[in-house]
C-alpha cells in the first residue's frame, strides 16, 4: 500500500508543488480575519484530501492502478489514506501558521487558529471526513464523474433532514423558529451556550473526531466490498 500511496502523491506533485506555496501564502494573509482563515483552511484542506480523485478522473488512471500487481483492497486502503494525510497536512499548516504569524505582530496577539481553537478544528475535521467517508464509497462503486452525482444527491437530502432536526431540537429548547427567525441569539442564550461549551467542548470535540474515525472505516470496509465487485 505504501507505493501505491507514493505513486498517488507523484502523480500529482506538481498540482502540490503548486498549491502549497499559494495556501501558505492565504493563511499568512489571513490569520488575523478568523472567518476568512477558516473558509480557506476547509477549502484548502478539501483539496488536498481530494485533488487526487480529480487527477485520476482527468488523467484516466483507474485502469493503470487495477493493472498493478496488487489487491482492489489495497487500492482501496492507500486511497483512504490519502484523504486521511491530506485533511492532516491542510489542518495542521493551517494551525501551526494561524498560530505563529500573529505573534509576528507583537506579544500577546491572538491569531485565528487560537480564536478557532481546537474545537473549531476538531469540527472541521469532522465535516471533512464525513465527506469523505461519504463520497468514496460512491467513488468505488460508480467511478469519480457519476459518484459525484449520487453522492450529491444523498448529501443534499441528507442536510435536508439534519437542518429540519436541528431547528426543530433548537425550538424545543425554547431558541425559537431559527428558520424564520434569523435574529441574533438572546444574552442569556449565548450565555448558556458558552458555559456548555466550556463544560463539555472537549468532549464534544474529542467524540466528534473518534466518531467520523468510526464512520470512514466502515466506508472504507463498503468500499472495498463496492470495489471488489465492479467491473473496470
Amino acid at each position: 500500500m505504501g507505493s501505491l500511496l507514493w505513486r498517488d502523491l507523484v502523480v500529482g506533485k506538481w498540482f502540490w508543488v503548486a498549491a502549497v506555496p499559494i495556501y501558505f501564502g492565504q493563511l499568512v494573509t489571513t490569520s488575523d480575519l478568523p472567518p476568512a482563515f477558516v473558509l480557506l483552511t476547509l477549502a484548502g484542506t478539501g483539496f488536498f484530501a481530494f485533488v487526487n480523485i480529480g487527477l485520476e478522473e482527468m488523467q484516466g488512471t483507474e485502469s493503470l492502478w487495477s493493472s498493478l500487481p496488487v489487491s482492489r483492497r489495497q487500492i482501496v486502503l492507500a486511497r483512504y489514506a490519502t484523504l486521511l494525510l491530506g485533511i492532516l497536512f491542510g489542518l495542521g499548516a493551517s494551525l501551526a501558521i494561524g498560530q505563529t504569524v500573529p505573534g509576528w505582530a507583537g506579544p500577546g496577539q491572538a491569531g485565528a487558529a487560537t480564536q478557532v481553537g481546537l474545537g473549531g478544528y476538531a469540527g472541521l475535521a469532522f465535516v471533512l471526513l464525513i465527506c469523505g467517508a461519504g463520497y468514496l464509497p460512491c467513488y468505488f462503486r460508480f467511478g469519480a464523474g457519476r459518484g459525484l452525482q449520487v453522492f450529491s444527491a444523498v448529501a443534499v437530502g441528507g442536510l435536508l433532514i439534519i437542518s429540519i432536526a436541528g431547528s426543530s431540537m433548537l425550538m424545543l429548547a425554547g431558541w425559537g423558529d431559527v428558520v424564520t427567525n434569523m435574529g441574533e441569539p438572546t444574552p442569556e442564550q449565548v450565555a448558556i451556550l458558552e458555559s456548555w461549551m466550556e463544560q463539555w467542548g472537549a468532549m464534544l470535540a474529542a467524540t466528534m473526531v473518534l466518531l467520523a474515525l468510526g464512520i470512514t472505516a466502515f466506508s472504507a470496509a463498503l468500499s472495498i466490498h463496492f470495489y471488489s465487485a465492479r467491473d473496470i
